[in-house]
């Protein structure tokens, strides 16, 4: 009887899976019809990138190691470089509010389309941050952009921006960081999406039947609804896209990126957050960790603006990145050659041009990565 009571236990936790596996598969044999003739995606083809560009929503493509990716440069071509990271799901035209009015101030501005989203290609494989870190560093080559960057991420592009700083700390001169993810706790309903099956038959429902909902809902919120929304279905509903995001979703660090936040708080890159104080999608509480782990971080904050702070109040963000930016572009450097210093003149040295280098190497020291663990 004592082992009897023992086992009871065990055979309630064995029937209550039972149950739960039961309720699945009951779910999916009522719904499979649904899912089975659920309307199939077109596929992304070089015939549908060429009508967006003829009809104006799309602007230049690059054939990099894993596919084509949709990107757009504005602005003289020997200037400084300000690249523009998008988050999670809306692609490159995120930042459509942005680019002109840098690209006036004299900035050379880029912005793409992340693998999976936009006019970008879907590549098989884990959709993860390495692979993101990849495509920048391709992009870069392939317009042969050399000089210092100074980088923006909005949301999951923050992430994918400091990581960029953090595995390339001489070519970044600032960065700025909008309403940036990668702390607190991870949602409970993401955890069903890490079941294979279930998580699969989510995600395409989601994309396929709530997508234009959400779109249209999410234009509403920019300065120009019906060009967001035009830009949003000349760019999405083709195959590959859920795949994608729910690749996303299982490899991405999209709530435990704080030992790279660390990381690049441990160096002297000059950093800013610019936050919405209503953010619920990542929650501006959050900010106070992420002060913690990047100390010298600048914080700008706004009391009535949510998570949509970037396509819906660019009047509000440009001008802090233009400000930070023109302020970063010139950094005091160390002693000249032989220990001595050059000049007073001399020791302010345009960073944006690599004027810093010369045939001994470098006169200022690249930012130098710290171990956690050591300190």
């Amino acid at each position: 009887m004592k082992n009897s009571s023992r086992l009871l236990p065990l055979f309630a936790s064995l029937a209550l899976a039972g149950f739960a596996l039961a309720g699945l598969i009951l779910v999916g044999t009522l719904s499979g019809g649904f899912w089975l003739f659920a309307p199939s995606l077109p596929p992304l083809t070089d015939t549908v990138r060429q009508e967006a560009q003829a009809n104006g929503w799309a602007h230049a493509f690059a054939r990099l190691s894993e596919g084509v990716v949709h990107y757009r440069i504005e602005g003289p071509q020997n200037a400084p470089t300000i690249l523009l990271i998008h988050g999670f799901q809306t692609p490159g035209f995120v930042w459509e509010d942005h680019i002109r009015p840098l690209a006036e101030a004299g900035y050379q501005v880029i912005s793409f389309d992340n693998y999976g989203r936009g006019l970008s290609d879907r590549p098989d494989g884990a959709y993860t941050l390495e692979r993101t870190n990849q495509l920048i560093e391709e992009l870069l080559d392939h317009l042969n952009i050399t000089r210092p960057l100074h980088l923006a991420g909005y949301s999951m592009g923050g992430i994918t921006a400091a990581y960029y700083s953090m595995t390339h700390p001489q070519k970044i001169r600032s960065l700025t960081l909008i309403a940036p993810a990668g702390t607190g706790s991870q949602p409970w309903t993401t955890h069903l999406l890490a079941w294979t099956w279930v998580g699969d038959r989510i995600m395409e429902q989601v994309e396929r039947n709530l997508g234009p909902a959400r779109a249209a809902k999410t234009a509403a919120q920019s300065p120009n609804p019906q060009k967001f929304h035009a830009h949003w279905a000349a760019s999405a509903g083709y195959d590959g896209n859920s795949r994608a995001l729910l690749s996303t979703l299982r490899n991405y660090p999209l709530w435990n990126a704080d030992d790279i936040y660390h990381r690049v708080g441990q160096t002297d890159l000059p950093v800013q957050i610019i936050w919405g104080e209503q953010d619920t999608i990542v929650p501006f509480s959050e900010a106070t960790r992420l002060q913690a782990l990047l100390p010298r971080a600048a914080l700008h904050t706004y009391a009535a603006v949510g998570h949509e702070i970037t396509y819906a109040n660019p009047g509000l963000v440009t001008p802090h990145l233009l400000h930070f930016v023109e302020s970063h572009r010139l950094r005091r450097a160390s002693s000249g050659l032989g220990g001595k210093a050059r000049s007073p003149a001399g020791r302010l040295e345009a960073l944006d041009c690599l004027c810093h280098m010369d045939q001994t190497g470098p006169l200022l020291t690249p930012p130098v990565l710290s171990d956690p663990s050591s300190n």
